[in-house]
C-alpha cells in the first residue's frame, strides 16, 4: 500500500470512525490535521488529539522516530503536540473497520518513553513516509504502567486472533 492510499483509507473511512466517537461522547471537536495533532475538542479550553491507525492488530505501538532516513526527518514522536494519542488497530481490507483504540496521556508517555527508549526493540518500515526508524512499544506495558486505556470495541468486525 503506497502512502497516498493510506491518507484515502484514513479520508474515507477512519476520520469518520473517530468522528462518529467523539460525536458519541457528545464532544464538540473539529479536525485541523496540523503536524502536531489531528483534532481539537473544546472542554472548555482546547484539548488536542492525535490519530494513529494500523492496519491490523500488532501487540505494540509502533512509535516513529525518524520519519525519513535518507534527510533525517524526525518522527511523529518528536513533534505530536497533543494532550491523548488515540492509538487504533483496523482490518486491512474494506472496509476497514477499526475495531479496537486505545486512549495514551501523550505528555505521561512521552516522558516515560524518552526515559526507557533504549529498552524497546527497534526496526525500520518503507511502508509510510520515506523508510521509517520506529520503536516496538508493549501495548500490554502502557495499559500496565495506567499509560493506556482501551476505549473502543467493536467485536462484530475484531479478527478472532485479537485479544482484547
Amino acid at each position: 500500500m503506497t502512502f497516498e492510499e493510506y491518507l484515502r483509507i484514513e479520508m474515507e473511512y477512519f476520520n469518520p470512525h473517530y468522528d462518529q466517537f467523539y460525536q458519541g461522547l457528545g464532544l464538540r471537536f473539529r479536525r485541523v490535521n496540523r503536524k502536531t495533532h489531528d483534532v481539537e475538542i473544546s472542554m472548555p479550553r482546547i484539548y488536542r488529539i492525535e490519530e494513529k491507525t494500523r492496519m491490523r492488530y500488532y501487540e505494540d505501538m509502533l512509535v516513529e522516530e525518524v520519519q525519513d532516513t535518507e534527510t533525517k526527518k524526525p518522527g511523529w514522536l518528536y513533534y505530536c503536540k497533543a494532550q491523548r494519542l488515540l492509538y487504533s488497530f483496523a482490518n486491512a481490507v474494506a472496509p476497514y473497520a477499526i475495531y479496537l483504540t486505545y486512549s495514551i496521556n501523550w505528555p505521561i508517555f512521552l516522558d516515560w518513553y524518552m526515559h526507557r527508549r533504549e529498552e524497546f526493540e527497534g526496526g525500520e518500515s518503507t511502508q509510510g513516509y520515506g523508510r521509517t526508524l520506529n520503536r516496538y512499544v508493549p501495548m500490554h506495558q502502557l495499559l500496565h504502567e495506567g499509560i493506556a486505556k482501551k476505549v473502543f470495541i467493536d467485536f462484530d468486525v475484531m479478527p478472532s486472533n485479537v485479544g482484547a
